[in-house]
């Protein structure tokens, strides 16, 4: 099965977390956990899929939050 517009390339979570629960537990939605790379790296396979006609999709789910996340704390 093809995707409109370019083939996927689907990138599981690479935000920074604790790891208390699986990498459900983002503290910066915003960031990219050293463990991955920097945001630097990330900008680099973004423009390296996009030259070569990919798509890359980031997987984000925004109630995947930390109780560490700034959020959180302030509340």
């Amino acid at each position: 099965m093809g995707w409109p517009g370019g083939r996927p390339v689907w990138v599981a979570p690479i935000y920074p977390s604790p790891m208390a629960d699986f990498d459900d537990d983002i503290t910066d939605h915003r960031e990219v956990d050293p463990l991955f790379g920097s945001l630097d790296d990330l900008d680099a396979l973004l423009a390296v899929g996009h030259e070569r006609g990919l798509k890359v999709l980031l997987d984000l789910v925004p109630e995947h939050t930390s109780d560490r996340h700034p959020w959180f704390i302030a509340s």
